[in-house]
C-alpha cells in the first residue's frame, strides 16, 4: 500500500504526529471507484422496482385489504363480488379473494412453448384435452411463469397471488353463458415435469390452477384445487 514509511519506532516518544497524504492519481481513483459503486446501487434498485414493482404492488393491496379486515371490515367487502358475476358467452375466471379477474384462452396446447406463450400474452391458458365448466372432468388452467424476470411480469401477473388463498376461498368461472361456482380444497406443490394433474382423469368435476413456485421460476408447480359448490 502507498506511501510506505515507518510509523512507529521504539526509540521515539510516546506521542507524535503521522500524515499520510493519495497521489492525485491515487484520489481519482478514489473517486472513480466511489462514483461506480453508486451508480451500481442505483442500477440495481431500478432494477428491482422495474421488474419486481407489479407483485410487490400486488402483495401491498392484498396486505391493505386484510388490514381493512382487522380494524373492522368484513371479509366478504373485499371479496368482490358478494355474489356470483352476471353471465357472459366469453370463458372467464374471477377470484375475489385475491382480485384477480382474467380472459381464458380454451384449448391450448401446454406441451407447445411457442402455442401457449402466444395465448398467456392474452390472458390465461385452457389445456387442450381437459374438461370445461360443467362436463364433470377436470379443468385444468395455467399461467405460467419463467426464470427471466421480463417474462415473470408479462405472464405471471394473474396467477402471482395463488399461494394467498385458502381451503372454501371462491372461484367463479364464466363459460358458454353460465356461471359455475367452485371453493378451494386443497393447494399442492409438485416438480416441474409431473404431469399427472395434467394428463390423469378425475374422480368427478374439479378446477385445477396452475402457476409456478416460487414465482418467476421454473422449480416447480403449484396447483390450487377447487371443486364445485354445492
Amino acid at each position: 500500500m502507498f506511501p510506505r514509511g515507518i510509523i512507529y519506532q521504539s526509540s521515539a516518544g510516546k506521542q507524535g504526529e503521522l500524515r499520510l497524504a493519495l497521489t492525485q492519481k491515487e484520489k481519482k481513483r478514489f473517486r472513480f471507484m466511489r462514483l461506480l459503486g453508486a451508480n451500481v446501487s442505483s442500477l440495481a434498485l431500478a432494477f428491482m422496482v422495474f421488474f419486481y414493482g407489479p407483485s410487490l404492488e400486488l402483495d401491498m393491496d392484498y396486505q391493505a385489504g386484510l388490514a381493512e379486515v382487522s380494524g373492522g371490515t368484513s371479509q366478504e367487502t373485499i371479496q368482490t363480488p358478494l355474489s356470483k358475476p352476471p353471465a357472459v358467452d366469453e370463458f372467464v375466471v374471477s377470484i375475489p379473494t385475491i382480485g384477480a379477474t382474467a380472459k381464458v384462452i380454451k384449448d391450448v396446447n401446454p406441451f407447445d412453448e411457442d402455442v401457449y406463450k402466444a395465448a398467456l400474452k392474452q390472458g390465461i391458458a385452457h389445456a387442450v384435452n381437459t374438461g370445461h365448466p360443467g362436463e364433470g372432468r377436470r379443468v385444468y388452467l395455467f399461467a405460467h411463469s419463467t426464470n427471466s424476470p421480463v417474462n415473470f411480469s408479462e405472464y405471471n401477473a394473474v396467477f402471482y397471488q395463488l399461494r394467498l388463498l385458502s381451503e372454501g376461498d371462491r372461484i367463479f368461472v364464466n363459460f358458454d353463458g353460465e356461471v359455475y361456482l367452485y371453493r378451494v380444497s386443497e393447494k399442492v406443490v409438485v416438480d416441474a415435469n409431473d404431469t399427472h394433474w395434467l394428463t390423469g382423469e378425475s374422480i368427478g368435476e374439479e378446477l385445477v390452477l396452475q402457476t409456478c413456485d416460487p414465482p418467476g421460476t421454473t422449480l416447480r408447480r403449484l396447483l390450487v384445487i377447487a371443486e364445485p359448490a354445492s
